[in-house]
């Protein structure tokens, strides 16, 4: 009979790397001065006819809906109305992850967006962009660079580095545009465990991979109580077999370190095992 279970030398060794990942994390949230990620302002100077009585044109409300590069809305938050309103000479700060965003402005909530009315932002990377929006279209005014925390400046490095084996594992055993699920990444950081999530997801999106919805994965998650350590179990991989998913990957994220693995759910065994230090740790 064959034996269709992940071996278990690789779940220990995921244990004792989420041991040492967890150990090196300390107070690593309590170092934080910010959290890395952009910001998004757009400043509403839309005017209407002139008036004779008060002399002057009235300034108008405007609507916006912010887009990440998968099309899926991320501003107004899931739940509210398709757009949210910028009250006449007002502006909106919406915080997002870096990335690429599609910014849609309107003069009416239900109007259509017309192209001029549309700003596209590429590579958004711990910056404030702000935009202005004067009925008819969409503006750049500035861009300034935020002061993010460096922790998450070296993570991002961390993660470009372990993505290299995982990457080389999944196009070797998977099919192309093959479905794959990254579960929640371990870390005392709840910041630092997201932004590390979307950049493994960015790279496995520009791999040309199937990425299954956060949504769902969460959803699942929290149906089977699931206990987010990073490990392998049987409860991880029922959840990944029921995602429809070829492949998942787990990480764990300590102070200095990140530890990343790839299953194949068809195998039922591990793809790739990535291990990234930074230069800090290495020195101390």
């Amino acid at each position: 009979m064959k034996n269709n279970t992940i071996p278990r030398v690789f779940i220990v060794t995921l244990v004792l790397l989420t041991i040492t990942a967890c150990a090196t994390t300390g107070n690593a949230a309590a170092t934080q001065s910010k959290p890395a990620g952009s910001e998004i302002v757009i400043i509403n100077e839309a005017r209407g006819d002139y008036n004779f009585l008060t002399e002057r044109k009235p300034y108008l409300s405007s609507y916006v809906s912010i887009e990440n590069n998968q099309n899926e809305t991320i501003y107004p938050q899931k739940g509210d109305s398709a757009v949210a309103p910028i009250g006449g000479n007002k502006s909106v700060t919406v915080k997002v992850a870096n990335g690429s965003y599609t910014v849609k402005l309107r003069s009416k909530p239900d109007g259509k967006v017309s192209k001029a009315g549309t700003y596209e932002i590429t590579s958004l990377t711990n910056s404030k962009i702000t935009l202005s929006y004067d009925g008819e279209k969409t503006l750049l005014v500035s861009i300034e660079h935020l002061d993010a925390d460096k922790t998450f400046d070296r993570f991002a490095e961390l993660v470009d580095a372990a993505w290299i084996p995982i990457d080389q594992a999944l196009s070797k055993n998977l099919k192309p545009n093959a479905s794959v699920a990254v579960f929640p990444i371990s870390s005392d950081n709840a910041d630092q465990g997201e932004l590390i999530l979307e950049n493994i997801t960015g790279h496995l999106v520009n791999a040309k991979y199937t990425v299954i919805e956060k949504r769902l994965i969460d959803e699942l998650l929290a149906e089977y109580d699931f206990q987010r350590s990073g490990l392998v179990d049987e409860a991880s991989l029922t959840i990944g077999k029921l995602l429809g998913a070829d492949a998942v990957i787990f990480g764990v994220a300590g102070r200095y370190n990140l530890v990343l693995l790839a299953v194949d759910m068809a195998k039922r065994t591990v793809l790739a095992q990535a291990k990234q230090e930074t230069s800090e740790h290495v020195s101390n």
